[in-house]
């Protein structure tokens, strides 16, 4: 869901629709929201400074990289660590999403650099 967000708020950006601020107010349907919201609230995903923490995840994640209008810049594995160095990559100033999977659950958010 947030990566079909993520390209809605691209293609509105690319009308002329800038500094928009999204608001999710529904998590699934009355009978299955808390176990949902359960499940959700188990994961973090963060950028602190330089870092991006994930929490919640296994020990083995899949972290990625796209810059604002899709395209995939970095692909690796990470072990052992719930955070990872954006100043060990090569990416300019500017914005990019970073989705982090894991083998049950995947979480996606927009990081400034």
């Amino acid at each position: 869901d947030a990566e079909a967000i993520a390209i809605a708020v691209q293609y509105l950006n690319t009308l002329g629709l800038n500094d928009l601020d999204i608001e999710i107010n529904s998590l699934g349907c009355p009978t299955c929201r808390e176990t949902f919201k359960n499940k959700f609230n188990a994961y973090s995903l963060a950028q602190v400074g330089k870092q991006v923490v994930f929490n919640g995840f296994k020990n083995d994640v899949r972290l990625q990289i796209y810059s604002m209008n899709g395209e995939e810049l970095l692909s690796k594995n990470v072990s052992g660590t719930k955070t990872f160095d954006l100043s060990s990559t090569k990416l300019g100033q500017g914005s990019y999403l970073v989705r982090v999977t894991d083998s049950d659950y995947s979480r996606c958010i927009r990081i400034q650099r």
